[in-house]
């Protein structure tokens, strides 16, 4: 759900409302700090810098690794 809402650009509405206190409960922030170590999991690779793909057609070679430094190219 979380790829398919943020991945396109919405909103993740997460629902965890504070106490009267203002404070979250120890079972919401546990349920958001496992949500966390997930997304960490799940996204620590980031796949642009592995396979970078680029519309090469408008732009050289050179200014191509002038805008993208430290990607992988393919021309």
């Amino acid at each position: 759900m979380y790829a398919k809402s943020i991945g396109r650009g919405a909103n993740l509405l997460l629902n965890v409302p504070p106490n009267r206190q203002g404070r979250f409960s120890s079972r919401d922030s546990a349920a958001l700090i496992g949500f966390k170590a997930m997304l960490d999991k799940a996204f620590k690779t980031e796949l642009l810098k592995v396979n970078a793909v680029v519309n090469t057609v408008y732009l050289n070679k050179k200014s191509v690794k002038r805008r993208y430094p430290g990607y992988n190219y393919v021309f």
